[in-house]
């Protein structure tokens, strides 16, 4: 008990002393110490002089600091002075007590106890300070720190600029202006002066703070980080929002190393950057991560201007290879997957949408996402949605053919002339295209990435874009059938020979495409044509100067195409149409002389299948010309013999049911030759064509006026 009495007295005029030192800015003896030992109790006092520096932060030091950052009301430099005052002064009354502790240090195992953690003294102090100032009520230091260091970066960006207007600025400011004495305002920059000096005041703050051990733990706050992310974000949107045609990269490297490491390194110090928050490549990871963010946001239109936008994607790409080592990056790539697949539902996948526009915006995806990422996963996964969509519109097939065969289409018209065969995916994923070399390198087996889907398929990810397209329904045979049944329309409205050489080039390379044994039906149909051509110039031949060649020229030139029943798709509806007696005779005179020349075989005509030039002439001298469907023909055939008509007399006339009659005949009240005087009632009107405004009227978009509604009639194909 008389020993821990005087170990307590002891200790009270060791503090005394201690204190009184403090005051007059005198070293602490070392005597203190030693006697402070001689009782054993050294780490004791280390105990004591944490308790009195715990009361002299909660009694007088921190109230002191915080009633100097409640007058830190001002904005610009007299803030920014303001806080300078408040934190020197807090340097100043810390200072003396954090480098009294160095000297207190109970470095002596012997004398530890297992009480005692085995910490400086000043390790300790630093503790309770950093515990102190974390407290809500300093809450309003770090709200006016924050708000200094975002005015800096204003003022940094502002002198910056007067730099790189003025050489003779930019060579007084090389040097670190901040931490000299150069009074620009002698220069003649008044300006520049005025941001030097508050950012001089910035540098004095962090110094000091630094200094007593609280930068580091200001600057790896949220607060802190959130001002980074904000500047960075800010300054990346408005460099790069928008513009896809150019690489934003290396620019932004260069503003971030160029312009805002000198304000980052003006707000921190080197121990300061050392924390994992605010490490240099956690900064530019940020700066990744942005650019990230915003390229995938703006995806979709990316893509949309394909192959303009190639330098967005190849940004898009680096920066996801420079952040896929950061803990963010599985997030990043969850990102992209998730909202470009939501934005092909919102802004693509609907109603609305054309196909053939979809089937443009999965190609031009399917090589943009190729380009963003060549293993294919997050093609297969952004696109899957889009493949099951076009699966359900009843005219995707048709649209792909036709793309497939459009000269005009140089992406697809392309691949199908390289010939290389289709890759079929099966259900195992694997291919069935065959490489059909011996000699090829085998190939070296690689793992699918972590993200691709299990079932998915290694072809439909790097196939090409032909292959991508057949594979949405994964059938060679329904695009096949669709092309023949597309061939077969367009070699019955043919009025060129160069339409057929265009047709045969088109059936060799898709031979190529899909097999020959697929479209050996296809070929048959083009002899078809040919041998057409040939069987009509012979029979002509032979009928001329003959009574039958006059019935078969008395209405033009009549054309037969000749078709192999057994290999051209069925044709809708059944075939009632009856023609004009004219038109009858020409047909009844062709078919005797093709029974004479080919023996035991005759015609069965399709009459509602092909199209009729007509060349129509009014009275007043006016000469249309249309080609328009047979049925459309013999409803102006008709007029013609008999001016007035019903539907009903029309519709026994012609066998044609007055439902589809009354569609064809709207193309002639169009054109303004056939007016309704009544319900069910038409008269010819050939005044009615010069009201109309019909002059210079085409043959093909009369042509696709009159064949309007033929997907809903059962009697025409």
């Amino acid at each position: 008990m008389v020993r821990t009495m005087m170990a307590a007295a002891a200790l009270d005029i060791v503090w005394k002393n201690i204190a009184t030192s403090l005051d007059n800015g005198e070293d602490v003896a070392a005597t203190e110490k030693t006697s402070l030992r001689q009782i054993d109790a050294l780490e004791l006092f280390e105990v004591y002089y944490r308790d009195r520096f715990r009361a002299q932060l909660r009694d007088t030091i921190v109230p002191e600091f915080i009633e100097g950052i409640n007058s830190c009301q001002e904005d610009g430099a007299a803030g920014v002075v303001a806080l300078s005052h408040a934190v020197r002064t807090l340097k100043a009354r810390l200072s003396p007590i954090l480098s009294a502790a160095k000297s207190w240090t109970s470095d002596d195992a012997a004398h530890q106890t297992s009480v005692i953690p085995q910490t400086s003294l000043l390790e300790n102090l630093k503790c309770i300070l950093e515990a102190h100032f974390s407290l809500p009520g300093l809450s309003r230091f770090r709200s006016v720190l924050l708000d200094q260091f975002k005015s800096s970066y204003d003022d940094f960006v502002a002198l910056q600029q007067l730099r790189e207007e003025d050489e003779d600025l930019d060579r007084l400011c090389e040097a670190n202006v901040f931490k000299s004495n150069l009074d620009l305002s002698e220069h003649g920059f008044e300006e520049a002066a005025m941001l030097v000096s508050k950012l001089r005041n910035v540098d004095v703050v962090t110094t000091a703070l630094d200094d007593i051990g609280l930068l580091h733990l200001l600057c790896a706050s949220t607060g802190f980080s959130s001002l980074v992310e904000d500047i960075i974000v800010g300054n990346v949107t408005a460099i790069c929002k928008g513009e896809f045609e150019e690489s934003f990269v290396n620019s932004i490297d260069s503003w971030l190393t160029q312009s805002f490491y000198g304000w980052f390194e003006l707000c921190t110090t080197h121990s300061a950057r050392a924390t994992p928050t605010l490490s240099w490549s956690s900064v530019q990871a940020c700066m990744y991560h942005t650019l990230c963010q915003l390229r995938i946001d703006e995806l979709f239109d990316i893509i949309v201007d394909y192959p303009d936008s190639q330098a967005a994607i190849s940004d898009l790409h680096t920066c996801l290879h420079r952040i896929e080592d950061t803990p963010g990056y599985q997030s990043v790539r969850a990102y992209l997957l998730h909202s470009l697949t939501a934005t092909f539902r919102r802004r693509l996948l609907h109603p609305g949408a054309n196909t053939n526009d979809i089937l443009a915006q999965y190609i031009l995806a399917i090589k943009a996402l190729r380009e963003l990422d060549p293993s294919g996963v997050v093609l297969e996964v952004v696109c899957a949605p889009v493949r099951a969509y076009l699966q359900r519109r009843e005219d995707t097939i048709r649209s792909i053919v036709t793309s497939l065969i459009d000269d005009s289409n140089s992406d697809l018209s392309s691949e199908l002339a390289d010939g290389k065969p289709i890759a079929m995916a099966d259900s195992d994923g694997s291919s069935d295209e065959s490489d059909g070399d011996d000699d090829a390198p085998a190939r070296v087996w690689m793992p699918d990435p972590v993200d691709a889907a299990p079932s998915s398929s290694r072809s439909q990810r790097t196939g090409d874009v032909t292959s991508l397209l057949i594979n949405i329904y994964g059938s060679k045979e329904l695009f096949v059938k669709e092309y023949r049944q597309l061939l077969s329309e367009r070699l019955l409205a043919l009025d060129d020979d160069d339409v057929i050489d265009r047709e045969a080039r088109h059936l060799e390379l898709l031979k190529l495409r899909f097999g020959e044994e697929h479209m050996t039906q296809c070929e048959v149909m083009l002899k078809d044509v040919t041998d057409s051509k040939r069987i009509s110039t012979r029979i002509e031949a032979d009928a001329k100067g003959t009574p039958e060649g006059e019935i078969i020229g008395a209405n033009g030139d009549l054309r037969i195409l000749i078709l192999s029943r057994l290999f051209w798709p069925s044709f809708k509806g059944e075939d009632t149409l009856e023609l004009p007696s004219r038109l009858q005779r020409s047909i009844d005179a062709f078919t005797r002389k093709y029974e004479v020349l080919k023996a035991a075989r005759t015609l069965d005509f399709k009459k509602q299948l092909g199209y009729v030039a007509v060349d129509i002439e009014l009275d007043d001298g006016t000469t249309m010309e249309f080609r328009v469907p047979p049925v459309v023909a013999c409803i102006i055939m008709h007029f013609e013999d008999t001016p007035r008509w019903t539907l009903d007399a029309l519709s026994s006339t012609m066998k044609v049911s007055t439902a589809v009659l009354q569609k064809r005949i709207l193309f002639w009240t169009r054109q303004g030759l056939i007016k309704q005087v009544s319900p069910g009632e038409y008269i010819l009107d050939e005044q009615g064509y010069a009201t109309t405004d019909n002059t210079a009227s085409s043959t093909a978009n009369a042509m696709h006026d009159a064949a309007d509604g033929d997907d809903d009639d059962d009697d025409d194909d």
